[in-house]
């Protein structure tokens, strides 16, 4: 299928001295599509760091590791906040797509808090988001969105973000260089409600294409004008072929960002593939396979059935903690005291947690 792509798309001179015309844009974006969405397992880890004017620059922000199975996708981040100090220590912090059971979005936050531990989250779904997209990060997005690496997580990052997008303008294709490489180079215009923080309305976007490594986006770019300022995105890719799959896929990103010609933002993407289109153990997207710590509370929520609330993880199952015998010399308003006191830490515990997870989507949309 490559091959053919690369013959179609690549117009070398033959016997009668005319050139092969370029093939349909919709064949191309759709040929891109299809060989980004063969990445069906795999381990990753992706090594940031980010530059960034004002803040930090350079500093170390975040290591992601990745392991994907088709829709089980689960992320572990070790990372400082921004307002952190370099001397800080790393969080943890897992997100996991179907995991323990399918259809449950599970979030675990080593975060220490004065007033207690987070709960693991481990809750339902929503439908309203994309499907290729809730708060976690799937590798086959890297270089193929004009966003960084933690933004992939929201829910404007998906595959056809720009490639494929429906309601572009003035689009067209011709042939170029990359890097000494030849390429396609796609253009359009974005329609006004794109929902790409990084690029003004109306902005151009340039594609670049290499159809015999793939076909394998090498660089975005986009541009437009805003409130008198020129901005400029772009998001370039070094491709390198894993075996034994022999897929072609990133080996460093780096996203950049300038306003009037001036770099306000970078973040350089180390990638190591550990493995790809290989078998992944079934335990990596379980509590059991997460390092969760043991005697962890757990909260679930889950309104298509009953069995929500909080439990605890012993180290092997999810188990609800008995209630501890009746001492006989303690009065019943005591008791009932003592018991609204301790279902009250437990359910702000739970509250705390999943208004930090929501922040923590929110942060990085």
């Amino acid at each position: 299928m490559v091959s053919t792509f690369t013959v179609l798309c690549w117009g070398i001179i033959v016997s009668s001295n005319e050139e092969v015309p370029l093939p349909d844009i919709t064949s191309v974006e759709g040929q891109i599509l299809s060989y980004r969405r063969e990445m069906q397992r795999g381990h990753v880890v992706l090594t940031q760091k980010t530059y960034k004017k004002g803040i930090y620059n350079p500093r170390f922000d975040r290591i992601t590791t990745i392991w994907f199975d088709g829709k089980k996708v689960r992320n572990d981040d070790l990372f400082r906040y921004s307002d952190e100090p370099e001397t800080a220590p790393l969080h943890r912090e897992v997100t996991c797509r179907n995991c323990e059971q399918d259809g449950y979005w599970v979030a675990y936050n080593d975060k220490k808090f004065s007033q207690g531990d987070l709960a693991v989250s481990m809750s339902n779904m929503s439908l309203n988001h994309h499907p290729e997209a809730f708060c976690i990060v799937r590798p086959q997005l890297l270089g193929m969105v004009l966003e960084t690496v933690p933004n992939l997580a929201t829910s404007r990052a998906y595959l056809e973000s720009l490639i494929g997008r429906p309601g572009r303008k003035n689009i067209s294709l011709r042939r170029t260089h990359w890097k000494g490489h030849p390429c396609l180079q796609i253009s359009f215009k974005l329609p006004p409600n794109a929902d790409i923080p990084t690029l003004p309305p109306h902005a151009d976007v340039r594609i670049w294409v290499s159809p015999d490594r793939g076909p394998s986006v090498v660089r975005i770019e986009g541009e437009g004008d805003f409130r008198g300022k020129h901005y400029v995105s772009s998001v370039e890719s070094e491709l390198r072929q894993y075996m034994p799959s022999g897929l072609w896929y990133p080996r460093l990103i780096v996203y950049e960002q300038l306003i009037d010609g001036e770099s306000v933002e970078k973040e350089v993407t180390e990638v190591q593939v550990l493995s790809l289109n290989e078998p992944i153990s079934p335990e990596t997207f379980t509590l059991a396979g997460m390092n969760i710590p043991t005697d962890k509370a757990v909260a679930i929520a889950d309104k298509r059935e009953s069995g929500g609330g909080l439990k605890y993880w012993n180290g092997k199952e999810l188990v609800t903690k008995s209630r501890p015998p009746r001492n006989t010399y303690t009065s019943n308003a005591v008791t009932r005291y003592w018991l609204l006191v301790i279902n009250a830490v437990l359910l702000a515990l739970l509250g705390m947690s999943l208004l930090w997870r929501w922040w923590r989507c929110k942060k990085s949309a």
